[in-house]
């Protein structure tokens, strides 16, 4: 949890500085950021080795303000069920709540998608998850959903461009997405976030 929580940190550090321009620099601001996505770049690598984690969770989009707060994460290993030439990917999501919003029903700790996307075609489905309920219950989804179109300003855009772009998969830090770590249960991404994050 130490490791994880200063490695959270650090990440959070090197996405201020991202956004920062440096007084009186002598670099132009594409040297700089250049330079700041080469950073980024060496920090994702050394904080996630795709060849050996089983999960990459990054932290990718969020809502709301405090206390009843939403992030979600991408595990940042898609999968290509029909081959890694063809259209289809699937990428595992996370939603984590901060509280129980009393304008919700049926309010959870965090829900656990793994969504489908044709890259080309622009659609998303959900095509299976669960919900972790307040009350330690688990709610398992129906089925698939249906396709749909023309999401791309919600966090179904911001989880499509980490399951289509092979630049965000190879630089997700550089893309301001926020490592979170290679915990293999998705409570665990939770837990780390309520411990650390939520309580910044």
């Amino acid at each position: 949890m130490k490791r994880a929580a200063r490695i959270f940190s650090s990440a959070a550090a090197l996405l201020l500085a991202a956004t920062a321009t440096g007084v009186g620099a002598q670099q132009s601001r594409a040297e700089q950021r250049e330079e700041i996505d080469d950073r980024l770049f060496l920090e994702g690598i050394r904080d996630c080795k795709p060849n050996s984690m089983a999960r990459c969770w990054y932290m990718v989009f969020g809502t709301g303000e405090k206390p009843i707060r939403k992030l979600w994460f991408v595990d940042l290993k898609p999968r290509y069920p029909n081959g890694p030439s063809a259209d289809l990917v699937e990428i595992d999501v996370i939603e984590a709540h901060e509280s129980d919003d009393p304008a919700t029903q049926g309010a959870n700790d965090f829900l656990f998608y793994t969504m489908q996307y044709q890259c080309r075609a622009k659609k998303v489905r959900v095509l299976d998850g669960y919900a972790y309920m307040f009350s330690n219950r688990i709610d398992r989804a129906p089925g698939a959903s249906q396709w749909l179109t023309g999401y791309q300003k919600s966090w179904y855009g911001e989880v499509e461009k980490a399951a289509c772009d092979k630049k965000v998969q190879l630089r997700p830090l550089a893309y301001k997405m926020l490592w979170i770590g290679d915990f293999y249960r998705p409570v665990d991404v939770v837990d780390l976030t309520r411990t650390v994050l939520w309580e910044q």
